[in-house]
């Protein structure tokens, strides 16, 4: 079953905000980038690329299968964040691996928030490019 509407991002440049402006966390199941839900709601994202799978198929059943425990298990931590998960081709091995690395993944992004629930992440920019 897919994500709700209102858990889904709706178009690149609200991607691309997040991209830009969010925190970064190296986590069991991939990277993952968060930062608080200008709407006040939170949205979710999860992007597996062909490094995880090769077939397009096997990508989609692994986007399914994480949406599926996203949404049974993260409408709470939701409400106040917004979320692109990466994932590695370690943590899709098999549906067990996934599963266990998505939790972890949820545990430690809910630490990370609790550190400091309010802080706002800041923008991480690219440095530029010394001049020639």
């Amino acid at each position: 079953m897919a994500l709700p509407r209102a858990m889904r991002f709706r178009n690149r440049r609200q991607l691309r905000h997040l991209l830009n402006a969010g925190r970064r966390f190296r986590t069991p199941l991939g990277t993952a980038v968060t930062t608080p839900s200008p709407r006040g709601r939170g949205r979710i994202l999860f992007v597996v690329s062909k490094a995880v799978a090769k077939k397009s198929s096997a990508r989609h059943r692994i986007k399914r299968q994480l949406d599926a425990w996203a949404m049974e298990q993260v409408q709470k931590f939701l409400s106040q964040r917004d979320i692109v998960v990466f994932v590695s081709p370690a943590a899709a091995a098999s549906p067990d691996t996934l599963q266990h690395s998505l939790a972890a993944t949820l545990g430690h992004l809910r630490s990370e928030m609790e550190k400091d629930p309010n802080k706002s992440l800041g923008v991480r920019r690219r440095a530029a490019a010394p001049p020639p």
